[in-house]
């Protein structure tokens, strides 16, 4: 009898280290689609210091909840929620006022709830409005919805969380058509936003 729960324990250790090195696998996976996804975005976050920003403020923003169905390249449509937290303002190199708005993105990621920590100029109105608009929209406004998805896809909250401290660049629709940046020093205001959130928590 006790053979056989020996060797029933070793089955269960064996079993066992091969769910660990599943998982170590999948974990290893998701982090090389990240860093491969990564290389291909506008902006390194090596080398981005946070001395750039001066006069950095911030208050409570009063921007409305909004709640969307997203079909980024590739994934199936999902629900995300995007709450407003605060909007920043700093000096940049230049000497220009600049503004950064903080939002949590609730999305299901692989069947879990997950809430990003995001900062970005994105108008969430626009969209908003473009989304609920009672008429065809043009090969622009189409354009502007497809570079928001792909800013809302797994990939993309989960490598910006993980590499820019959840920033997540902007999606513009200016003279030039619509366009996703991400910006240096909207980054390293993002790095001080998480510094002094870490130095809060302590």
């Amino acid at each position: 009898m006790s053979e056989k729960i020996d060797n029933d324990l070793k089955e269960i250790e064996y079993l066992y280290s091969l769910i660990k090195d599943e998982n170590s696998r999948k974990e290893y996976d998701v982090l090389t689609k990240q860093e491969i996804y990564a290389k291909n975005l506008p902006l390194k976050s090596e080398g981005v210091k946070t001395g750039i920003i001066r006069n950095f403020t911030s208050k409570l923003s009063k921007e409305k909840w909004y709640q969307f169905e997203v079909a980024p390249n590739g994934e199936n449509k999902k629900q995300i929620l995007v709450i407003p937290k605060r909007n920043y303002q700093y000096i940049t190199q230049m000497g220009v006022m600049a503004y950064l708005k903080e939002y949590e993105i609730v999305k299901n990621v692989n069947g879990m709830e997950m809430h990003f920590p995001v900062t970005t100029n994105t108008r969430f109105d626009e969209i908003d409005m473009l989304m609920h608009v009672d008429k065809p929209r043009t090969e622009g406004e189409n354009e502007y919805i497809k570079l928001f998805y792909n800013q809302m896809s797994d990939i993309h909250l989960t490598t910006c969380q993980r590499k820019f401290d959840g920033y997540i660049g902007t999606v513009e629709n200016n003279l030039n058509g619509p366009m996703f940046d991400m910006n240096e020093e909207d980054l390293a205001t993002t790095k001080l936003i998480s510094q002094k959130e870490r130095e809060e928590e302590r």
